[in-house]
């Protein structure tokens, strides 16, 4: 995916708005995640015992997206990736950038009706099997509050029919003029200050 993160060889000093008192305890707060011993990396699983994860219904494509061959672990580098990208903070283009990547679930660089529907399974807790992901803590919600298929794919084709009237699926300069017209961008695509 064009978008993915990619590990780059500067410090996270350089690639990240964090103090180096922060990046302290944000490193203790990852390795202290780790169930393996490991302190380099994260499974999915124990990603998921961080507060950026838990209850993040985008939890596995978050996940997917920041980490090392997308799906495999999750490095310290990708978490402070995951940190910058939706900080409050964060330029409202970055977090359009980002936002674009986790709807394109198939990698095409346009969000049509079954990257929609994907999205909008893992908002309504309505599959456990998503993207093959462990996930029975995360999804485990009441299966009579999930939507049917038929009004995810009515939820789908009326979301497109508005914002792409062409029917030929949302690239990024449709979807990105959408979501900086939300007004609270900022604050609702992120995470919130402090990270401890």
């Amino acid at each position: 995916h064009r978008l993915m993160y990619q590990q780059q060889e500067l410090s996270p000093l350089e690639t990240t708005p964090f103090t180096p008192a922060e990046l302290l305890e944000l490193q203790a707060r990852f390795e202290s995640a780790s169930l393996s011993g490991r302190r380099d990396v994260l499974s999915y699983e124990e990603a998921l015992s961080l507060r950026e994860f838990r209850a993040n219904p985008f939890a596995p494509r978050v996940f997917e997206l920041f980490s090392e061959n997308a799906n495999d672990h999750l490095t310290f580098a990708g978490f402070l990736a995951i940190l910058t990208a939706f900080a409050q903070h964060a330029p409202s283009e970055v977090k359009a950038a980002w936002l674009f990547a986790l709807w394109d679930f198939d990698g095409d660089d346009l969000i049509g009706a079954d990257d929609l529907r994907m999205g909008l399974t893992l908002i309504t807790n309505a599959s456990s099997s998503l993207l093959q992901m462990p996930g029975p803590k995360m999804f485990g919600g009441d299966r009579r509050e999930a939507l049917a298929d038929a009004q995810l794919d009515q939820v789908a084709a009326q979301v497109l029919r508005e914002l792409d009237p062409d029917g030929l699926g949302l690239g990024f300069g449709t979807f990105r003029r959408a979501v900086l017209c939300l007004p609270d961008i900022k604050r609702t695509f992120g995470f919130r200050a402090p990270y401890f």
